[in-house]
């Protein structure tokens, strides 16, 4: 599966391996889909089978979801800061 953003954004390739996880994350991403409404986005990666383990947290500008796909590997989605954002 690959998640595709807009361009100029890069390509994330995700591959199954048959291992199942062992422990702390080797690599924790944090996925920006281009919204500022988190909660939909994340809504519909629950449809997917992710499993929401946060509720919205803030810091720095920063709005993010802790998430965790269906073998407990977690991830952010993420809103970054935008240069309208005054008290945040």
């Amino acid at each position: 599966m690959s998640l595709v953003g807009p361009r100029p954004a890069p390509t994330l390739l995700l591959q199954h391996v048959p291992e199942s996880k062992q422990g702390k994350n080797r690599m924790h991403l944090d996925l920006d889909f281009g919204t500022t409404d988190l909660v939909p986005e994340v809504n519909r990666l629950e449809q997917l089978g992710a499993t929401r383990l946060s509720e919205e947290l803030s810091e720095h500008g920063f709005r993010w979801i802790v998430v965790a796909d269906p073998e407990g590997n977690e991830f952010c989605v993420f809103d970054p800061p935008h240069s309208s954002d005054t008290a945040r």
